[in-house]
């Protein structure tokens, strides 16, 4: 699945990016949707029908239709409040205190929230989980403090291996994107776990 998303951010909402983007593609022999209405109840085996490449293995682009369910908010460390009680989601030791549980207890409650507020008609939008630490300036700045990054962070905080037992175990039931950060710590995990998660591929 490759998605094709924020193309038009410095071509003033010409299209021209996207139009660059489905020429490219269309030259590549990579099948496209361009309407939502036609991911309205796709399951993955039809998708992945869709998906054949003439030239082998499978590929299917999307433009847009998703709901982000974005939330600036969910960063792994900055303050409880306003410049007090600093946080961090690291549980390796690397820092001075484990507070993991705060920005753990935020991130775990909306996960749960967003996959649970999906009900209905999607209309033809994929429904994502931002499984990742957002960023912000406090969490920038803390960051280079532990001389960290977005990839270390959820390595330091075990982040995705924490995801696929939240799937295993049902946690999050209603999704069909599942956004991770640094999927070559655990993502293989969080992978596995969706393909035996039958209810959360609708398959």
């Amino acid at each position: 699945l490759l998605l094709v998303g924020n193309c038009d951010d410095g071509d003033a909402g010409s299209g021209a990016c996207e139009l660059r983007a489905m020429e490219i593609l269309e030259a590549e022999g990579v099948p496209m949707i361009h309407d939502c209405g036609d991911l309205e109840g796709l399951t993955v085996s039809a998708a992945r029908a869709r998906a054949t490449m003439k030239s082998g293995g499978e590929l299917l682009a999307i433009f847009g239709c998703r709901s982000a369910n974005y939330d600036a908010t969910l960063t792994c460390s900055g303050y409880e409040r306003e410049k007090i009680d600093p946080y961090t989601c690291y549980t390796d030791g690397s820092a001075p205190r484990n507070t993991s549980s705060y920005p753990y207890g935020r991130l775990v409650e909306s996960l749960e929230t967003t996959s649970s507020k999906r009900t209905g008609s999607s209309k033809g939008k994929l429904w994502e989980l931002q499984a990742i630490w957002q960023e912000a300036a406090d969490s920038v700045a803390m960051g280079m403090l532990y001389r960290s990054s977005l990839l270390k962070d959820e390595r330091r905080s075990n982040l995705n291996t924490y995801v696929a037992q939240m799937v295993q175990t049902g946690a999050l039931p209603n999704v069909n994107l599942l956004l991770v950060n640094n999927a070559c710590y655990g993502g293989q995990e969080v992978a596995d776990a969706v393909k035996l998660n039958e209810k959360l591929l609708g398959a």
